[in-house]
């Protein structure tokens, strides 16, 4: 692929030209090495949260934006062990998954539902600085996580395009100069069996730190294929990453870093309607326990990201000057994902594809070679005149060999080339020691050129032929503003305002180059207060208001059921975020995040092909999809001295309102509001080096649903159609033992 090159060589050079200029770096000023580069910490020793939300290390209470932090040791208590179950701790975080690891976030009812190469996220992941471009490659497991920031709102200025909802930022845990370490190792129902360690220190004192971690997961799927017997949407992780920071002079750092996942998952997609009409075209394979369904194949999804990034910071004398390189290859299958519920009875030929009712993929592949570069300056920030400029290219090679069945294959190849470039500029200015005006901006330019091949096969797959090749080719330019202001009364209060523009990348329909759709564009006006009273008491609001405005929509047409993507009209949305922490008492805490969402489509007709008759149909006030009006998450901490050690309880419990999967607001593609339950109570013993914990998601047991698909009808009235249906976790428990040194 074009842009694949020598991780180890292109490094290698960059380091080189590092050391060549470490004399000069070290004569340019003689400050301490950045905390950008040097083992960062969640908290302050005042407990404050630290966060790099403005591309510089700054209190979460100083930043003025809705930021929800989840710090590694929650993601450990809570259970979550990647991406996709970030929402049950995030308000107005809905994140459905459906094929396979392909997820699509949500934030406060931004999100799409696009698939293939040729479209973008709406929520942007970096993890350590490094733009994840694509919703299969987000999916993410969580590997020496220091902590996970969740941006709110768009965030085009610093993190680019494709970040009109929001920007899921992870950071993992730095090399440290002193000898240490840390793991644990825990069972739980469903065998799931995890391990995980990491170990730092030095190389050479003071000049060259190393870290190393690794991990392995291993869990029973949820589900079960009854022909087979075999387990479905059960997860395995193995994941490694090497670190090394070097200190090439008083004032300047580099660190090199290594990584490698491989997951492998099956998705489980189940139809709770017995009257579906893929039910009705073979024997009627219905079965009412939600996690038994039949299939003529085990979903199977293998995954593996891997790359290398370095990171040089130099502090001189007219600021911080950070620049990160980066190499990654991305490879997703070959993927098997069954998704008609229903398996070929014996009477039947041995070849089930030439029984009306099959829908699979089966061998399909996705890869991806990125490369991407980013150097930005951030002054100092004890002038009253801070800036950060900088500027971005990112350039990825991408195939897509898709696979698939439906109702006769559809085979076919896919390539996409899309370099993105841009320049940003951020500015805040000190009017007075407690008023501050801000103002930035991004230009951003992006261009894709997109072909499909298309391939003639016969049902039982063997590829005979192809067909001419399509293509699409287009460039888009932005430019993206933002404006703000902060008032600070006292030390322990902020009110601030913004007013932001984010913009999302145009693309192509996935069978069709030629029919492009346009960008996105959403305006975003926030105003809020952050605060602290007496310290026990942190009360974060903030009330906004968007303005989005050329939707890119999927819908599905008929008769073919053909899923194409156009843009509609606009949407309006408003609600209120807040985080409300009380310290009630030594060793009790009490949370409260919640989010309210007001939001309704404007003047928008889509194709319902759900409907006994479908035709188009307005859908003008309705609730966005995936935008519920209520979500809460609530907990309570409580720390006791038990003997030598100490005792520790969390529990949580997390409340989401009626969430709509379609734009049609109809109620069989509604979850219905629920709650779910977590908790986890520990051990320390004396040295607080070692503990023992039991852990629990979802206690009550609760089925929900974390994605329903609408599917075209073809056969029968509404009630017929299939409703291809993700649930969420079911009740796990289970006991872990750590260990620190």
């Amino acid at each position: 692929m074009r842009y694949r090159m020598s991780l180890f060589t292109t490094a290698a050079t960059i380091a080189v030209i590092c050391g060549s200029g470490a004399a000069f770096a070290q004569d340019a000023a003689t400050t301490p090495p950045a905390d950008a580069v040097v083992a960062e910490t969640d908290e302050t020793d005042s407990g404050e949260i630290v966060v790099t939300a403005e591309r510089r290390a700054t209190s979460l209470q100083k930043v003025s934006a809705a930021i929800q932090v989840v710090t590694g040791e929650n993601l450990t208590k809570i259970g979550i062990v990647d991406t996709e179950n970030l929402q049950v701790r995030v308000p107005a975080m809905v994140n459905s998954r459906l094929g396979g690891p392909t997820q699509r976030p949500y934030i406060r009812g931004i999100g799409n539902d696009l698939y293939g190469i040729a479209s973008g996220n709406s929520i942007a992941t970096y993890v350590d600085g490094v733009y994840i471009p694509n919703s299969t490659q987000s999916f993410q497991a969580f590997l020496d996580t220091e902590r996970v920031e969740v941006l709110k709102g768009p965030q085009a200025v610093l993190y680019g395009r494709n970040a009109t909802g929001g920007t899921v930022l992870i950071s993992s845990k730095k090399p440290e100069f002193e000898f240490g370490g840390s793991g644990d190792i825990s069972y739980g129902n469903y065998n799931d069996f995890q391990v995980r360690g990491a170990v730092t220190g030095p190389i050479v004192d003071d000049v060259i730190a190393v870290r190393i971690a690794a991990q392995y997961l291993d869990r029973d799927g949820f589900g079960k294929n009854i022909p087979s017997g075999k387990d479905q949407d059960f997860f395995r992780n193995f994941a490694v990453r090497g670190s090394m920071l070097m200190r090439l002079g008083e004032n300047l750092t580099a660190l090199a870093v290594a990584d490698y996942s491989k997951i492998e998952t099956g998705d489980y997609v189940k139809t709770p309607n017995q009257n579906a009409w893929n039910y009705q075209a073979t024997v009627g394979q219905y079965v009412e326990d939600p996690w038994l369904r039949y299939g003529n194949h085990d979903s199977f999804a293998p995954l593996t990201d891997a790359g290398m990034r370095l990171t040089l910071n130099w502090d001189t004398s007219f600021g911080e000057i950070t620049s990160t390189t980066s190499f990654r290859e991305f490879k997703y299958g070959p993927f098997t994902y069954d998704n008609d519920d229903v398996g070929m009875p014996l009477s039947l030929p041995t070849n089930p594809r030439t029984v009306l009712g099959e829908l699979a993929i089966v061998g399909s592949v996705q890869e991806s070679d990125q490369f991407s570069h980013e150097t930005y300056l951030a002054t100092p920030t004890d002038k009253p005149l801070r800036l950060i400029v900088g500027g971005s290219v990112f350039l990825e090679d991408a195939i897509d060999q898709q696979r698939s069945f439906f109702f006769a294959p559809r085979f076919s190849n896919r390539a996409l080339d899309n370099p993105a470039y841009a320049a940003f500029a951020d500015a805040k200015f000190d009017l007075t020691e407690k008023l501050t005006l801000s103002a930035g901006a991004r230009y951003s330019s992006e261009k894709k050129r997109y072909t499909l091949q298309p391939l003639n096969a016969t049902l039982a797959g063997v590829i005979t032929g192809t067909r001419p090749t399509v293509e699409g080719n287009s460039k888009w330019n932005d430019f993206t503003p933002r404006f703000g202001v902060e008032y600070r009364p006292t030390n322990d209060v902020m009110l601030f305002a913004t007013a932001t523009k984010g913009f999302k990348s145009g693309g192509f329909n996935t069978d069709n180059p030629a029919n492009e759709f346009e960008p996105e564009d959403i305006w975003s006006y926030e105003g809020g207060i952050k605060s602290r009273w007496g310290g026990f008491l942190t009360v974060n609001l903030s009330a906004f208001y968007y303005d989005y405005s050329n939707l890119q929509v999927q819908q599905v047409l008929l008769p073919a059921g053909t899923s194409i993507v156009t843009n509609a009209s606009e949407a309006k949305i408003k609600g209120l975020d807040g985080e409300i922490i009380v310290r009630a008492a030594d060793g009790l805490t009490i949370g409260t995040n919640f989010a309210l969402l007001d939001s309704e489509y404007g003047d928008l007709t889509l194709f319902n092909d759900l409907l006994a008759v479908p035709t188009n149909v307005s859908v003008e006030g309705n609730v966005l999809k995936r935008a519920p009006k209520t979500s809460v998450v609530t907990y309570v901490d409580y720390d006791v001295p038990i003997g030598a050690g100490e005792l520790s309880f969390h529990g949580e419990a997390m409340y989401r309102s009626k969430t709509y999967y379609t734009p049609f607001q109809d109620e069989p593609h509604a979850q219905p509001g629920f709650w779910l339950l977590n908790a986890n109570i520990r051990y320390s013993f004396d040295d607080n080096r070692q503990y023992i914990s039991l852990y629990g998601q979802n206690l009550a047991n609760k089925l929900y649903a974390t994605s329903i698909e609408d599917v075209a009808r073809f056969l029968g009235p509404l009630d017929g159609a299939p409703l291809y249906t993700h649930y969420g976790q079911p009740r796990t428990y289970g006991v872990r033992y750590g260990i620190s040194f």
